[in-house]
């Protein structure tokens, strides 16, 4: 079990700094040395079909020629990952060592997965979660207050607006007048429809 744990880690921090790594070209010292107990062996990951599972071959390089492992993607479709995923886990079943989910189903997946903290600290791994926003790691990287996964695709709604639009004299008066209430970023989808239809007809 040790094993397998420091397998999936070092898989996961792979998979997770993996874009940076690629994107910048740089080399990236997780701290750990070159050889490794587990050189040569293959995992087996659980992945969305393509385009999502692109992100496991684009490590997959990386993890052979720095750590020795190699990699066996399964692709499955979006629409049956879940269930899949979920039998083999459930099971107690050994197919998969690494899976990739949806985020909003980290409390189904949690008590099936290891958590990355005392492994990361064990090995010195650093998952970069500064890139990651707190809202996200809480409520989709943990589980009662435990770290269980990381993310390849964090989606995150944001909302931009210009500041001098909003503070304009002239457009909070025309807004009031038409809507009834104060010109300010909108809190909710009645008053983002409001602000829309204002600004752009």
């Amino acid at each position: 079990m040790k094993r397998s744990c420091v397998l999936l880690t070092l898989v996961l921090m792979v998979f997770f700094t993996g874009f940076c790594v690629f994107a910048s070209g740089e080399k990236v010292d997780v701290g750990i040395e070159k050889k490794y107990p587990f050189s040569g062996d293959t995992i087996t990951i659980a992945a969305h079909g393509e385009p999502k599972s692109a992100s496991i071959y684009m490590i997959e390089d990386k993890l052979l020629d720095t750590y020795g492992i190699k990699v066996k993607v399964v692709e499955i479709a979006p629409e049956a990952i879940y269930e899949k995923e979920m039998i083999e886990l459930t099971a107690g079943g050994d197919a998969y060592d690494v899976v990739q989910f949806n985020a909003s189903n980290i409390a189904d997946y949690a008590p099936h997965l290891e958590p990355l903290a005392p492994l990361a600290e064990k090995w010195g791994l650093d998952f970069h979660l500064d890139d990651v926003l707190p809202a996200f790691q809480q409520i989709y990287l943990s589980w009662a207050g435990t770290w269980y996964a990381t993310c390849s695709d964090g989606d995150v709604h944001m909302f931009y607006y210009r500041k001098d639009a909003f503070d304009n004299p002239e457009y909070k008066r025309k807004f009031k007048a038409k809507y009834g209430y104060e010109l300010a970023p909108p809190r909710d989808f009645n008053q983002y429809l409001d602000v829309a239809e204002f600004f752009t007809g």
